[in-house]
């Protein structure tokens, strides 16, 4: 017959193996919590795993030419820069430690309620990861192309200014980098403008004459050209409300994976609960993010 146990205290003094128990326990609400938080890092980032301290990413010079025709031709020159770009993989950890007084008082909510909150935590911790590089002005310029300049408002003129700079982009290489944006990411103050700009129909005014100084005279219902042509990220941990991001996903940033979430007790018997009057879990995890090439994204300071 099992062992019946009354409370967390009775269970810790009746069998050896109550520590291992509770970090089962610990273990399925923290992972369960974690990969029940949505994320938008996935829809952003390229993931790529990681062995090592580092990864480096090399650019390459010299288009891709078509073969020769000739016999005696000899293919033009693609050769790797000197310079690269080193992402480092970072350690992310918290140690959760529950005091004796909670074991004894038989506080259970307290062995959910924590580690929920800890693994929703890890989950937003790549999340901000994200966020942080996306928004370092510093990737941002004019010299760069990258920087919306004359509509920085969220907004139709806006999105098209920054649409535009991308058929003006150019690689590393020098080549034009031909490829359209697909995301667009915003704070989700401005969602409900967003729903205004990406509706169905989009009136615009008509005048008689091309001429400046002609008053507007009406205006005319067309369908609207932004129409599902991005999809729309939110994030609360934008830094400022009013900017925004238009790139292309997943070709411009890295999610270096060097070591998945992993959850452990540094007190793993009951001795040592005793000796430290407490029970602790260690969670941690390790990785990078980094942007590897600018060129696939765009950045407005909004108003």
């Amino acid at each position: 017959m099992k062992n019946k146990y009354y409370s967390l205290e009775h269970a810790f003094n009746t069998e050896a193996d109550f520590p291992l128990h509770l970090e089962t326990m610990i273990k399925d609400v923290l992972y369960k919590a974690y990969n029940d938080t949505p994320s938008i890092y996935p829809s952003i980032v390229n993931e790529v795993q990681s062995s090592t301290n580092k990864e480096r990413y090399m650019g390459i010079t010299g288009s891709l030419d078509l073969a020769p025709l000739e016999p005696l031709e000899e293919y033009s020159d693609a050769s790797l820069s000197e310079s690269g770009l080193d992402i480092y993989n970072h350690k992310y950890g918290k140690t959760i430690s529950f005091p004796w007084e909670l074991i004894e008082d038989d506080i259970r909510n307290v062995f959910v309620d924590i580690p929920a909150k800890f693994g929703k935590g890890y989950k937003t911790t790549i999340d901000r990861a994200v966020i942080d590089v996306i928004t370092n002005t510093s990737h941002y310029s004019a010299a760069r192309g990258n920087l919306v300049q004359t509509n920085t408002t969220f907004g139709y003129d806006g999105i098209v200014e920054a649409y535009d700079l991308f058929s003006e982009m150019r690689g590393q290489d020098g080549e034009f980098i031909n490829l359209a944006p697909d995301t667009l990411l915003i704070h989700p103050t401005m969602e409900w403008t967003a729903y205004e700009i990406f509706a169905k129909e989009r009136t615009i005014l008509t005048q008689p004459t091309r001429g400046a100084s002609a008053e507007m005279t009406g205006s005319t219902v067309i369908e609207n050209p932004l129409i599902g042509r991005f999809k729309i990220l939110t994030s609360p941990y934008l830094p400022n409300k009013t900017a925004w991001y238009l790139f292309k996903a997943k070709d411009g940033m890295v999610h270096q994976k060097r070591k998945d979430l992993e959850i452990f007790t540094t007190t793993p018997n009951a001795q040592q609960m005793r000796e430290r009057d407490e029970y602790t879990i260690k969670a941690r995890t390790r990785f990078g993010i980094g942007m590897i090439d600018y060129h696939y994204h765009t950045y407005s300071p909004g108003t």
